[in-house]
C-alpha cells in the first residue's frame, strides 16, 4: 500500500475520455430530439395540418352542410389525451367518426385524409323505395322495409302504402313491413297496367294490413279499388283484370263508371266486382 506524505499529493486522475461511437450516439440522440420538436412543432404548433376543409360526397337526402358540421362537431368535442384537437392529420379517427355519424339513413361511410388539411367523407345511401302512412303521417322505408325517415307528403319516388291497423307512430330504424311484404308489393305494382284509365302508377294506394297479408287492396284515387292475393300468380291477376276491362269496354260500359271494386283474388279466371 503506497502512503503519502503531507509534502506528497496523489497523482491526478486523467478525465474518461468518450469513445468516437459514444460521441455519434450523443449527437444523434440531440438530433433525433431536435427532428421530433420540431415535427411536433410542424404538426401542432402550425395549422398546416388541420383539417380545415371537410368536404361531404355522395349525399341525395342528407344535407352535405349537416354531415360536415356533426363531423366537425364531433372532433372537436373528443380531442386526444384529452388536449390534442382531432382535427389534425395525425390524430383524426376515422373509425370513430365514422360511427357517431352512422344513422338509419346512412348505408355506407367511406372517410379519407388528403394531406395536409383536408378531410373527405363518402356517404352511400339508403334509398327510400315506399312511402307508408301509420297513424296519420307519412314515413319512408328502404328496400327492408325498415323506417328512415318521416316526410310530410309522401315522395313521388315510391309507391303509397297505408298501414291499417298500426295506431302508433313509426319509430326510425324499426321495421315498418316485412321485406317479403315490400318485395311483393313493388313486384305487383310493376305488373299492374299502365295503360287502363285511372290506373296510373301515382294513383294507386296499397292498404296493407299484417293481421291478414294474404289479401291486398289497392285504392284508386278515383275512389274504386282492386283486391289482390298475394299467393295467387301476379301475371294470372293481371290478365284477368285486363281482359275485365277489355270486355267492359266492349259492352259500351262506362269505364271506371260507378265500380266499387274488382276482386281478382279467388281461382284463374274467376273475376268479382260490385257496383
Amino acid at each position: 500500500m503506497r502512503v503519502f506524505t503531507r509534502q506528497q499529493t496523489p497523482p491526478r486522475q486523467p478525465f474518461p475520455v468518450r469513445s468516437k461511437r459514444q460521441t455519434v450516439s450523443r449527437k444523434s440522440r440531440l438530433i433525433f430530439y431536435i427532428v421530433l420538436l420540431l415535427l411536433a412543432y410542424g404538426t401542432f404548433g402550425t395549422n398546416f395540418f388541420y383539417a380545415h376543409t371537410i368536404t361531404v360526397e355522395g349525399t341525395t337526402y342528407l344535407r352535405p352542410q349537416t354531415v360536415a358540421a356533426e363531423a366537425a362537431q364531433y372532433l372537436e368535442s373528443h380531442p386526444r389525451l384529452g388536449f390534442i384537437s382531432s382535427r389534425y392529420f395525425f390524430t383524426l379517427p376515422t373509425q370513430k367518426l365514422r360511427e357517431a355519424l352512422t344513422s338509419v339513413r346512412v348505408q355506407r361511410i367511406e372517410i379519407d385524409r388528403l394531406p395536409p388539411g383536408e378531410l373527405r367523407i363518402r356517404i352511400t345511401e339508403n334509398i327510400p323505395v315506399a312511402n307508408i302512412t301509420a297513424a296519420n303521417r307519412w314515413y319512408e322505408v328502404d328496400v327492408a322495409g325498415t323506417v328512415i325517415g318521416e316526410s310530410f307528403a309522401p315522395k313521388p319516388s315510391g309507391i303509397k302504402i297505408a298501414l291499417v291497423d298500426h295506431i302508433d307512430p313509426l319509430v326510425n330504424g324499426s321495421e315498418a313491413l316485412p321485406p317479403e311484404i315490400l318485395s311483393w308489393l313493388q313486384s305487383a305494382d310493376a305488373l299492374l297496367p299502365v295503360d287502363i284509365p285511372g290506373m296510373a302508377a301515382l294513383e294507386r294506394n296499397y292498404f296493407v294490413d299484417k293481421n291478414n297479408l294474404y289479401s291486398i287492396s289497392v285504392v284508386m284515387d278515383a275512389g274504386w279499388s282492386l283486391r289482390l292475393n298475394r299467393e295467387l300468380p301476379m301475371d294470372v291477376q293481371v290478365t284477368k283484370l285486363k281482359a275485365f276491362y277489355e270486355n267492359r269496354i266492349a259492352s259500351s260500359k262506362p269505364w271506371p263508371g260507378s265500380l266499387r271494386y274488382i276482386d281478382l283474388r279467388f281461382s284463374n279466371t274467376r273475376v268479382y266486382y260490385q257496383e
